[in-house]
């Protein structure tokens, strides 16, 4: 009882908060009768359909990295995604050379792994995640034989921490170049030196080397990728995967070299690029569903006050330009107080909008053909979202083409050690 007077409580504040945005009553009464409200007729699925008929990939974002119910969620439709809509990759927002080991688990090449190292940057703990892994198997060594679903990371290795993931597989994939090897102990010495437990440790023992040391990585780090990619002798499937993972390691030196933040969005870049030869990779009518965080998901660059100042391009608006309609952006968001710290959700915001159209869980399509252009303009104008901890800002129709609204967020449950 408690619970549901609070609700309503929030309800009622957040529409009395909205209530003197001028577009705001447009935008509600377009929104309400199109909201589709998560259930378990699978309705909220269906409504969205007819949108992937001509998409290559499905980015489905989150505001919070592990948690609940945008795992659950993820899961859920994942399985009718595979099912009905020839969807055969899942790209985690994780390292490519680390996510092959979870690719040979489900295909069933190995019989076990080590989820916490296949899977960087939190995925591989959650119960949730190993759960959706051991489906993915019985599915691809049961009904779906014929056309298996392959796991995929986009990211750089380390996810942003260390170099070395990749330099161990690209030693297994080149076992039997010995000139490879030359190549790889030349790299090794400094990724070792600068590798940390996560991204801020490693980038600040990047930069404590010497101007020249750092210049010496650069040339050894693209020798390496020159050399790999010079190779001819060997299977050709491991061949493509080595000069991949050598990209990779290129990916993660320039990453540290120009920062993160940098106008180059160098992590930004190595997603998009590792994501579209994760799509090369697919057949004809096939599909790829992205997770990752709403930031990397969106289709327009990222800004706020959870940043350093500036505007930065996002995976999302890169893969906007390159693949057009062909990329379906989800947002993830959720009312209620925060997940971290239990902030009230703030005034203006999206989730404060999305909180006073519904009390449970929703999926709205974002479809501009059907907007009068009071709602479009409130859609284009830049508002906060929530982000982690704090907020981003951004004009949230230009940025997605649906979004899902939760009432509240909670943390995953983790798996047993």
């Amino acid at each position: 009882m408690v619970r549901r007077t609070l609700a309503g409580l929030l309800f009622l504040l957040a529409s009395h908060t909205l209530a003197s945005d001028a577009d705001y009553g447009a935008f509600a009464a377009w929104a309400r009768p199109r909201i589709v409200r998560l259930d378990e007729t699978g309705a909220a699925f269906r409504s969205l359909d007819n949108a992937f008929k001509s998409t290559k990939l499905i980015g489905v974002g989150e505001s919070v990295h592990e948690s609940e119910p945008f795992l659950s969620f993820r899961v859920r439709w994942l399985k009718e995604l595979i099912q009905r809509h020839q969807v055969t990759a899942l790209v985690y927002e994780s390292g490519l050379a680390e996510a092959m080991a979870a690719d040979d688990y489900v295909t069933g090449r190995t019989s076990a792994v080590d989820w916490n190292a296949a899977l960087s940057g939190g995925y591989g703990h959650l119960a949730g995640i190993r759960a959706a892994m051991e489906w993915l198997r019985e599915w691809n060594l049961g009904a779906g034989r014929k056309r298996p679903v392959h796991v995929y990371g986009a990211d750089v290795p380390g996810r942003e921490a260390s170099m070395l993931p990749a330099l161990d597989r690209l030693q297994e994939l080149t076992a039997d170049q010995p000139e490879v090897k030359r190549l790889i102990d030349a790299v090794r010495p400094t990724a070792t030196l600068t590798a940390a437990p996560w991204f801020r440790p490693a980038q600040e023992k990047y930069d404590a080397l010497s101007t020249e040391a750092k210049t010496e990585w650069t040339r050894n780090v693209n020798a390496l990728v020159e050399g790999i990619a010079r190779l001819k002798a060997g299977d050709p499937e491991h061949l493509e995967w080595a000069r991949r993972v050598a990209i990779t390691a290129q990916q993660y030196e320039a990453m540290q070299r120009l920062g993160a933040f940098s106008d180059a969005v160098p992590r930004e870049e190595a997603m998009a690029n590792n994501l579209m030869w994760i799509l090369g990779r697919l057949k004809s009518g096939e599909r790829a569903v992205y997770w990752a965080h709403n930031a990397h998901v969106q289709k327009v660059p990222v800004s706020g006050p959870a940043l350093p100042p500036g505007r930065f391009a996002s995976t999302g608006s890169k893969l906007k330009m390159l693949l057009g309609p062909k990329y379906f952006a989800i947002g993830l968001t959720y009312g209620g107080p925060s997940r971290d710290g239990g902030a009230a959700v703030p005034e203006g915001s999206l989730d404060a909008a999305l909180s006073s159209l519904s009390t449970t869980a929703f999926v709205l399509r974002l479809d501009a053909d059907s907007q009068p252009a009071s709602v479009a303009a409130w859609w284009s104008e830049e508002r906060p979202m929530r982000f982690q901890v704090k907020h981003l800002l951004l004009p949230v129709g230009p940025a997605f083409d649906a979004l899902v609204y939760f009432p509240g967020a909670r943390a995953a449950a983790r798996a047993e050690p």
